[in-house]
């Protein structure tokens, strides 16, 4: 697995010099809240608190009556712009298959509910592990611009720029 990591790095690193033809654009959603079965409303059966991640939303294993399963994410504390931009990047996620499902969002609660993502114990060699990782970074590279905010390319250039300007700021250990 470190190796597959290594090679996503590589292929996603030599992205950075190449010029991508389409624009950022601003987030813009048709509507405010989508929820046409009510699941943001429901009682739920079941509620596991899942770990991880980076975002710091309150992420939730949820089951209702039926045992249907979902991702409920919390993001209520959240400024309204980030809350778009997330919903948004979920949006175009599920949209092109390379994210869970969008079932429903909530902009103005910050409520979102995804499908659950389950994990698989099909194994793949590794050239097809490979494979499967390039079919999913072109689709990816294909689809539609995210929200127009700093890219990841443009963020890692400004903190590279930062720490090679690091030394000749420092005098006397004063920055």
């Amino acid at each position: 697995m470190k190796k597959l990591f290594f090679i996503s790095f590589v292929l996603l690193s030599a992205c950075v010099d190449i010029q991508v033809k389409r624009q950022p654009h601003s987030c813009q959603l048709d509507q405010g809240s989508v929820d046409d079965n009510r699941i943001l409303e429901k009682n739920w059966h079941q509620k596991t608190t899942l770990k991880g991640g980076l975002s710091g939303a309150d992420v939730y294993k949820v089951v209702d009556s039926s045992g249907a399963v979902y991702v409920f994410r919390n993001i209520s504390y959240r400024a309204h712009e980030d809350k778009l931009r997330e919903i948004y990047a979920h949006k175009i996620a599920s949209e092109y298959g390379y994210g869970p499902l969008l079932y429903a969002y909530n902009i103005n609660k910050g409520k979102i509910v995804v499908s659950l993502l389950e994990s698989s114990s099909k194994t793949l060699d590794k050239q097809s592990q490979i494979s499967v990782l390039v079919a999913a970074l072109k689709r990816m590279h294909r689809g539609p611009a995210f929200c127009d905010h700093i890219s990841i390319i443009e963020q890692s250039r400004a903190l590279h720029d930062k720490i090679n300007d690091y030394p000749q700021s420092i005098e006397g250990n004063k920055i």
